[in-house]
């Protein structure tokens, strides 16, 4: 059986080598003979490479008296247009038949379909008629005005217009944008593989035009090159020496731009698509805010591998989550949802296993509560199934913290993790394919050793596969007993100049270690410093196993944060919930994002176009080559052309949203503003003179239109998105942990115990 599919596959092998032979060979010899002299072209033997180039033929063909120049140009011109009619007016129909509703649309295109049943010779006697009355009988707008409207390049926008989400146009709407910008700024920049296509099928097709030319024309003057060529014949005499180089001059054109525009065809992501699926890499941190990352900006911290990464990747510097605490903000990575749409509104306090099975453990602190094991994320689809689905070997290694840490989740092959979502970094419960146990060493060390290991069984796999590193570092406990001191002593003389020490704010909860002393300020800041550090160097550790196994240009590493930090920053110590009500400071809910995807064109550079954590899911798919579609419910859009072109301006990337409890953000441009519904104050800054959020303009009636129209697309853009039955909105998160899914009665720790200071202002 085995030899007779050999067989097959060599005679089929052998078959398809013969017909490209029958069809290059010709022209093979069209080349060649184009720069002989005319005795030589048919001499025995044949020789492929003439003994002496005739270059005298082309000179002759272009600058003889036979006018192919000037037919050349005639050809130029007609083509050029053509395109460009027929590329517009291809974006503007095919934008009208798939994104805007209007009575009959539907039955009108199918309508407009059918005429394509009509084959053009039938029209050639009318349309010669009608160009007389016009005026433009014999004259180039005869070739160019048939070839400005394709029935074809229409079909085949319309079809790809209608795979772009409406999500896309309706936010446009909502910015104020009309229909002719949201169709050239928005969708057909999108539209960029299959309007190239059309490039080079319209080019080829209004080059090639004999038919129309022979018919509409009949001035010399206006002669295109296939009548050129036609009449060069008639008037050489058959001198296959000129006939050849001029045949020659005449293919050059197509050529070019096939070749020019099969660099945008393989995408505006060039070296984005792969030879196979990429192997993906996403490395997650835990309470890292994008300021603790070693930069122009921070010498003080120490992070050379990020930086290395990030010199091989691309850096996105406005990147925000999707709310700035760890649990909810990691389940819109994974579901590409917001907060109020897959119900995990806090962190979570239970429901991350069933404490009675593991009766051994009961001696650790708070494992008591843990009495029952939630899955929060029942009924949400995640990436990593996709992944799955497609052919990835998926694996966990590090914090999960949505739930049910217990059973391997849907996707994953292997599932290593923190039993409870946050532990020390010594001692800490882990669970390892079910089975919990308690790990000594230090639980950076643990999640890094752990991913080296899968790795090293994945190196002889055929299949491609998906790695998650979720790092707990650099979350607290932040004293000296927690850390190695190989990594504190990197900061023993540090200044900590990016970390400012300001009063206490007075909003300040006592859900997170508060450096409000010199001594216990120094001590947390080394802490936090050096459990990057620590951190950074895993990184390291993988990045050079992917080097030294030689899939550095097969593999997507990916690096992020679930969420920011203060570290004295406005005076707050902690992220959302270490004040009440919730903070969105930029130090709280913007977070570092490096992705290094072999074969981009710039690594190195940095995006400044604005992006969030729903954007992860469908970059991450969309870098797997998986199919998908996005719910009604989901926002994110990839960013593979931000990727590939991070210097671009992105006008569609100038909004990002966030949200905590009761408290919303909407960031566009250098305006943000910040809504509390009837728990707090509302905030607005001017980013742009303010970059450091000090002067609340809310209130301030310069700003009253605009921070009205900010609130009025904030409100639209989370209505668009919520899920009723979880909207946060209605009140719940405290910033205290969530007990329960976020319908249920009592899903939230409501303990009044939540200030640092000023405990009589609670709202609660």
């Amino acid at each position: 059986m085995k030899n007779n599919k050999r067989i097959a596959k060599i005679i089929c092998s052998l078959c398809l080598w013969s017909l490209v032979l029958l069809c290059i060979v010709p022209f093979i010899w069209m080349v060649s003979a184009s720069f002989k002299r005319e005795a030589d072209i048919f001499a025995v033997p044949f020789r492929l490479i003439p003994d002496y180039l005739n270059l005298q033929n082309f000179k002759e063909v272009w600058f003889g008296k036979y006018s192919y120049s000037l037919m050349f140009l005639n050809s130029a011109k007609v083509t050029l247009l053509s395109v460009v009619f027929a590329v517009t007016t291809s974006i503007l129909a095919g934008y009208g038949f798939s994104k805007i509703k209007f009575p009959g649309r539907d039955k009108i295109f199918l309508l407009y379909l059918a005429t394509m049943m009509i084959p053009h010779q039938l029209l050639m006697v009318p349309k010669m008629l009608m160009f007389k009355e016009m005026g433009i009988y014999n004259t180039h707008w005869a070739l160019i005005l048939p070839a400005a409207f394709s029935i074809y390049g229409v079909f085949m926008v319309r079809q790809y217009m209608l795979q772009i989400p409406e999500e896309l146009s309706e936010a446009a709407r909502i910015d104020g944008a009309g229909d002719m910008r949201i169709c050239f700024q928005i969708i057909a920049p999108l539209c960029k593989p299959a309007l190239v296509t059309l490039v080079i099928l319209f080019f080829t097709w209004s080059w090639n035009d004999y038919d129309n030319a022979l018919i509409f024309i009949n001035n010399k003057n206006l002669y295109t090159i296939n009548l050129g060529l036609v009449n060069f014949m008639d008037e050489t005499g058959l001198k296959y020496s000129l006939i050849m180089a001029a045949s020659v001059i005449s293919i050059l054109p197509i050529f070019a731009i096939f070749l020019a525009a099969q660099k945008y065809y393989k995408g505006k992501d060039k070296g984005l698509i792969m030879k196979k699926k990429p192997n993906i890499i996403f490395i997650i941190t835990d309470d890292q805010g994008a300021w603790a990352v070693e930069s122009e900006t921070n010498h003080d911290i120490k992070t050379p591998n990020l930086t290395r990464l990030a010199a091989q990747g691309t850096t996105f510097d406005e990147f925000y989550c999707t709310s700035p605490v760890c649990s909810p903000a990691r389940a819109s990575i994974v579901t590409g949802k917001i907060p109020s749409c897959h119900g995990i509104q806090d962190w979570l306090k239970k429901g991350n296993l069933d404490a009675w099975k593991y009766p051994h453990m009961a001696v650790m602190d708070g494992f008591d509560m843990e009495d029952k094991a939630i899955d929060y994320l029942k009924g949400h689809k995640t990436y990593m199934e996709y992944l799955a689905e497609n052919g990835y070997h998926c694996a966990l290694s590090g914090k999960w913290h949505m739930g049910d840490n217990i059973n391997k989740k849907k996707g994953f092959e292997y599932y290593f993790t923190v039993g409870r979502g946050g532990c020390h970094y010594y001692d800490a419960d882990i669970f390892e394919n079910g089975v919990l146990s308690i790990s000594h060493e230090y639980i950076t060390d643990t999640i890094t050793n752990h991913a080296l290991e899968y790795l090293d069984k994945m190196s002889g796999e055929g299949a491609p596969f998906y790695l998650s590193v979720h790092y707990t570092a650099p979350h607290s406990p932040w004293e000296e007993n927690e850390h190695p001191k190989e990594f504190r002593d990197l900061y023993k003389d540090c200044e900590f100049k990016d970390t400012p020490d300001l009063p206490i704010h007075p909003w300040q909860a006592n859900t997170c270690p508060i450096g409000d002393t010199p001594e216990k300020r120094r001590e947390y800041l080394t802490g936090y410093y050096a459990a990057i550090s620590a951190m950074d160097a895993g990184v390291g550790k993988i990045m050079d196993w992917v080097e030294g196994h030689g899939l550095e240009d097969d593999t997507v590493i990916i690096f992020a944060s679930d969420n920011g930090m203060n570290l004295g920053q406005h005076g707050i110590w902690g992220k959302g919930n270490g004040t009440y009500p919730p903070n969105m400071y930029d130090s709280s809910v913007k977070v570092p994002f490096i992705i290094k995807v072999p074969g981009c064109e710039a690594p190195g550079s940095t995006c400044s176009a604005m992006a969030g954590q729903y954007d992860i899911f469908p970059t991450i798919l969309s870098l797997a080559g998986c199919e998908y579609e996005l719910e009604l419910k989901q926002p994110g859009r990839s960013l593979l052309e931000q990727i590939n072109h991070p210097t671009a301006e992105y006008e569609d990337r100038i909004v990002v949203f966030d949200e905590y409890s009761k408290t919303r953000m909407i960031k566009k441009g250098k305006l943000k503003y910040i809504h509390r519904y009837g728990d707090g104050p509302c905030e607005f800054y001017d980013l742009s003179t303010d970059p450091d959020e000090e002067n609340n303009l809310y209130g301030n009636p310069v700003w009253e239109e605009q921070i009205q129209r900010l609130k009025s697309e904030m409100e639209e853009w989370f209505d668009r998105y919520t899920d009723p039955k979880m909207d946060a909105r209605k009140g719940g998160a405290v910033g205290r942990g969530q007990e329960k899914m976020c319908y249920e009665e009592n899903a939230f720790d409501q303990s009044i115990e939540l200030y640092y200071k000023d405990k009589e202002k609670c709202r609660v």
